[in-house]
């Protein structure tokens, strides 16, 4: 299984809302078996088997215009500073 953040640049007109709705519906339902949304904005991490031209696919569909990144993660090299939940979504708590 894959990790990947999908963040994307908000500085344009962007419903939050809608995408937040096709990553936690529709993706959630269909191709990823967790997903992630601690940090707010535009910022989630999503737990697949897709690749990231897979998952790409799905997500571009939804972006128009904007701007925004998708990169396989690995949690068990990963610092910052987040909830207690968040960590234990990557497996660190």
């Amino acid at each position: 299984m894959n990790t990947y953040l999908i963040a994307a640049n908000n500085n344009t007109p962007f419903d939050l809302t809608k995408f937040h709705n096709f990553v936690s519906t529709y993706l959630y339902s269909r191709y990823v078996y967790a997903w992630w949304h601690y940090l707010g904005g535009p910022v989630y991490m999503v737990k697949t088997n897709l690749t990231s031209n897979q998952l790409n696919e799905l997500v571009k569909k939804h972006m128009g215009t904007l701007q925004y990144i998708i990169i396989k993660v690995d949690p068990s090299d990963s610092q910052g500073w987040l909830s207690r939940e968040g960590w234990a979504w990557l497996g660190r708590a």
